[in-house]
């Protein structure tokens, strides 16, 4: 049995891997060494950034252990509080940095060319947007974490990364 899962899971995260590369493979063909292609990775990459360094190690270190050995209701019932909690600090954070997006941008890449600044305050503001939902999503992963269910964590990641695939396979073709 745990050959079989340990198997699973790494086919999974095999595949995760493989399709994260063809993923970074689409963006270099749409978008190439540019300026925007710049802009493009700052905008898909910051709301995960963030949420990695603010919540996804702390939220599994401290959530999984408080957990074990909870009832389900128990478990659900912490996970709703921290939800919200994220969702707040998150939107929080998503206001702070869609106020200050000229000076973040400044920060995060100093040497955009200016013709390409508007763009990119465009999309931090995306970025911003999407800052409670990976907050959210690194919750989600604990509690999948917390089952055990390395599947679906795989899983997930795998439609994240199919789902950029395409939305980059389309913008290119714009």
């Amino acid at each position: 049995m745990f050959l079989k899962a340990g198997a699973l899971s790494l086919a999974l995260l095999l595949a995760s891997r493989l399709l994260g590369l063809l993923r970074e493979s689409a963006q270099a063909a749409a978008f190439g060494t540019s300026a925007f292609a710049d802009v493009v990775v700052l905008m898909l990459t910051l709301p995960d950034w963030l949420a990695g360094v603010l919540a996804s190690g702390a939220l599994a270190y401290v959530l999984v252990p408080a957990w074990a050995g909870k009832a389900p209701a128990q478990v659900a019932a912490s996970q709703r509080r921290v939800a919200w909690c994220l969702l707040g600090g998150g939107g929080v954070l998503a206001l702070l940095l869609f106020i200050a997006r000229e000076p973040a941008l400044a920060l995060l890449a100093p040497g955009l060319p200016v013709a390409m600044q508007p763009i990119a305050a465009a999309a931090l503001a995306w970025s911003a947007l999407a800052l409670p939902a990976a907050l959210l999503a690194a919750l989600w992963t604990t509690r999948l974490q917390h089952e055990r269910d390395f599947t679906g964590m795989y899983s997930a990641n795998l439609v994240v990364n199919a789902v950029l695939i395409a939305a980059i396979a389309w913008a290119a073709g714009r």
